[in-house]
């Protein structure tokens, strides 16, 4: 069952078990088709203007509800996977709902409601399981983002990992890690490839950061006496060189193609204050620990300031179970969800195409309603035959049927809307195989 046709055909004051054994007696033969028969309620008519009106409307609003439905498939086949257990229709498979098809009158109550209102109620429950879905997705999504996030930190990455995803506790014990007022500790990401010119030069680098300048009292006899050699009056920034600590280089790790090592650098340095106008003015504080980030980003080598959470009670394998668990639970209660969703979305799609089939025929056959309704159920190998037999069957039954001459060329597409009676043509969605 790949595809169906709704068709309705004028009974002329005969029963429809009449014209219902008429066409299966001429059309089926041994495997053109299928054909079921189904009654349709007797709908409120309404006015013309609001049929020409619905039926206007309704092959739009049939494309949104079928998009939902295919929506709430998708989903449930991108969770479940392509080989998974094909969706029903309350509990029922799809092929034995349409050939068993009768209409849903506990959900669709017709009596006294203008079709209008039931089509209303169609697009409202479409809306609605189409807004659910779209906030389970998101969720969904969120959760595998999180967890992959979570799995490519588990790849260590020195430059981004955290500290403690490759840092154990002890080790960090281990590690002479200095944080004073002016001294600091930091780790340097190091490329291999570049290992030895970093050893050979990371105290040298960033020369005109540090400043060293002072009073020079190798040649002066008057330490400790008021020379006006102190305070904003000494010029610090006359001697410069790199604020790292020479020999304070520690290999720490290796992984992958970097060597992460620690050094220890000066934090910076104050200015002295002065007076302005009898006012004083507080130095300021000249930081090194920026400047000598850049320097040695310069050179290929990534300073990382140290940040290591002892109290962190979970590993990151801790993290990336509990994380695939969330993702676990959100599939498994979108698969619940599609399950029952698209039954109930698929029923409605049904439900519209029926109530078109309704208004459709009441526009060709005028009143009082006197049609049989049935879902044939072509073999796709012989559409165009099919086609041919049942108009040459319905207008030799109903010869007042025929408003111009029709000829179904096998080699030509068909317009189903110049067709003598009513003929929906549909991809049944949820099912692949053929008769």
């Amino acid at each position: 069952m790949q595809q169906l046709w709704l068709v309705t055909i004028p009974n002329n004051k005969k029963s429809p078990d009449t014209t219902y054994h008429a066409i299966v007696d001429n059309v089926v033969g041994s495997d053109n088709c299928r054909i079921h028969k189904f009654t349709i309620p007797p709908l409120v008519v309404g006015t013309l203007d609001s049929l020409i009106a619905l039926s206007d409307d309704l092959n739009k609003i049939n494309s949104q509800v079928e998009n939902v439905v295919r929506k709430v498939e998708r989903q449930y086949f991108d969770i479940k996977g392509s080989s998974a257990q094909a969706l029903r229709v309350n509990d029922t498979p799809i092929e034995t709902y349409f050939r068993n098809f009768s209409w849903d009158f506990a959900r669709y109550q017709h009596q006294g409601r203008p079709l209008v209102d039931i089509v209303n109620q169609i697009q409202g429950l479409s809306s609605k399981i189409d807004e659910e879905l779209k906030k389970l997705s998101l969720l969904y999504n969120e959760k595998v983002v999180n967890l992959g996030s979570l799995q490519r930190k588990k790849t260590i990455n020195l430059s981004t990992s955290d500290f403690e995803d490759f840092l154990k506790p002890e080790q960090v014990n281990k590690l002479d890690l200095i944080d004073t007022p002016t001294l600091l500790t930091v780790f340097v990401v190091v490329p291999k490839a570049l290992e030895k010119e970093f050893l050979d030069s990371y105290s040298s680098i960033g020369q005109d950061i540090a400043a060293y300048g002072g009073p020079d009292w190798s040649t002066n006899n008057a330490v400790g006496q008021d020379d006006g050699k102190y305070g904003s009056n000494i010029d610090r920034t006359r001697i410069k060189d790199s604020p790292v600590v020479p020999g304070s280089k520690n290999k720490v790790l290796e992984e992958g193609d970097s060597v992460l090592y620690t050094i220890t650098i000066l934090k910076g340095h104050y200015s002295a204050g002065r007076f302005v106008d009898d006012i004083f003015q507080a130095g300021t504080f000249v930081d090194y620990i920026e400047p000598t980030k850049h320097s040695f980003r310069e050179k290929r080598f990534l300073i990382r300031e140290f940040n290591y959470n002892h109290n962190r009670t979970t590993s990151l394998d801790d993290q990336i179970k509990e994380a695939d668990n969330e993702v676990k639970q959100v599939k498994a209660t979108i698969t619940r969800w599609c399950k029952a969703h698209f039954g109930e979305s698929y029923v409605a799609w049904v439900h519209l195409k029926v109530i078109r089939g309704f208004v459709e025929s009441v526009l060709r056959y005028g009143l009082p309603l006197d049609f049989l309704s049935i879902f044939i159920e072509p073999n796709m190998k012989k559409e165009k035959y099919l086609k041919n037999l049942l108009l040459n069957t319905i207008t030799r039954l109903h010869p007042t049927l025929i408003t111009k001459k029709i000829t179904l060329d096998p080699e030509e597409e068909e317009d189903m809307e110049n067709l003598p009676f009513v003929c929906l043509q549909f991809n049944v969605i949820g099912v692949s195989s053929g008769v």
